[in-house]
């Protein structure tokens, strides 16, 4: 009876590891995600950037309404990939909830960036960039995710202590760094 214990727990482990690299391979084929999103964000942050500090424009901040089409691509992107996908990994579950309760989090930084301000905004969602792909870094075992994230989160507590300006450029590079540069680096791993 022991033997079959030992062996079940074995085959447990086993499993574990096949579902977590199941799970892996899908976040490295479907990084194009971490693309669309770290070009879009930083994108949109370097011409909010220009537009404000060195052009002049009175509402830079209308690039911003770009992000609600990105997401709509997002959808669609996913919607025609389950279709394709035969069954969900319990790896992939915490996932989607790790990056559902990020999108949630960044929605309430918005909400909370119209009534108390924008410096007050822009850190939070630095972090909850940072944190969501150090998570998915950790969960997956991806050393760049949890790299991009970390400093992702080390640049958001340091955005707390400048002024938007500053803000806007350290948004980009938690970007660039959380989420470019890990999807360029699976591409490497693939």
């Amino acid at each position: 009876m022991k033997e079959s214990t030992s062996w079940n727990e074995a085959e447990s482990i086993q499993l574990i590891r096949e579902m977590i690299e199941a799970t892996k391979y899908q976040v490295i084929e479907e990084r194009f995600l971490y693309l669309l999103w770290g070009y879009g964000v930083a994108g949109a942050g370097t011409i909010h950037y220009l537009l404000q500090f060195h052009v002049g424009y009175a509402h830079p901040y209308l690039v911003w309404f770009l992000m609600p089409f990105l997401g709509m691509v997002n959808y669609f992107y996913l919607k025609k990939k389950s279709v394709k996908r035969q069954s969900n990994t319990w790896a992939g579950r915490v996932l989607s909830g790790i990056w559902t309760g990020m999108l949630f989090g960044i929605l309430a930084a918005v909400a909370g960036g119209f009534a108390r301000g924008w410096e007050e905004a822009y850190p939070v969602m630095i972090i909850l960039y940072g944190l969501a792909s150090y998570a998915t870094g950790t969960a997956l075992e991806f050393r760049w995710l949890k790299i991009g994230g970390f400093g992702s989160k080390v640049l958001g507590g340091l955005a707390f202590f400048f002024g938007f300006q500053y803000q806007l450029i350290l948004l980009i590079l938690a970007v660039l760094l959380s989420f470019v540069l890990p999807s360029h680096m699976m591409g490497k791993n693939k």
